[in-house]
């Protein structure tokens, strides 16, 4: 018989591919983060974004400030169906341990879908919204795997055929940055007990920022 955890790592599974990437990237082109042309963002301004999410999630930690899975649950489920609380979310998700994780998590994928943009990667003939992101291990909280699937073989080639020999390596350690923190966020909401709702808290996120100005009020 399927476990809960093994649904919810099923979910999200096939949550986090190259398509949730590239839409998370283009929300963010919409809201100002990547300028008039993405190429001229500094790189390492994206990475220090995503590790200082990392680091307000060590705080809300150290402050004991956590959701209430069930709160988080009423919220999701009423968003899907109705319509978003943000000041709901605001008044009890923002800001706590789970949902700087999951902003955490948002960055990353952001960046990886920044670098799909940038190698034409939707022009591939191999392309496909649903290939899940190579390099995510999911499978540790599953027993089921992904194997060599064509997202594997897709994500091979856009490593690959970045150009320049310095391109495919800053490319390769950009995406592995990224790969590298959805894996540990994905480890930490399992050790901490929230991983039946990382998802919900990464949709959440999403769904209160694309109510946010532009550039979320910030410088960048």
């Amino acid at each position: 018989m399927e476990t809960q955890l093994e649904t919810n790592a099923d979910r999200l599974a096939y949550y986090l591919t190259v398509g949730t990437a590239r839409n998370i990237f283009e929300a963010n082109r919409t809201k100002g983060f990547w300028g008039e042309n993405p190429n001229d963002r500094d790189l390492t301004e994206v990475s220090a974004l995503i590790i200082s999410e990392l680091f307000e999630g060590f705080e809300a930690l150290r402050k004991k400030k956590f959701a209430d899975s069930q709160y988080v649950w009423n919220l999701y489920h009423t968003m899907v169906t109705d319509a978003f609380d943000a000041e709901g979310f605001q008044n009890f998700v923002k800001d706590m341990f789970e949902d700087e994780i999951a902003d955490a998590m948002i960055r990353a994928l952001d960046l990886i879908g920044y670098l799909g943009w940038k190698l034409g990667a939707e022009a591939h003939p191999g392309y496909k919204e649903t290939d899940p992101i190579k390099g995510i291990n999911i499978a540790a909280f599953n027993d089921a795997t992904l194997g060599d699937s064509p997202t594997s073989r897709y994500s091979i080639w856009l490593l690959q055929n970045a150009g320049r020999a310095d391109e495919v390596r800053i490319t390769k350690e950009y995406y592995r940055l990224a790969v590298g923190v959805l894996n540990g966020c994905i480890s930490v909401a399992a050790a901490f007990g929230f991983f039946h709702t990382l998802r919900k808290h990464i949709e959440l996120k999403l769904a209160f920022n694309a109510t946010r100005p532009y550039k979320h009020g910030k410088a960048f």
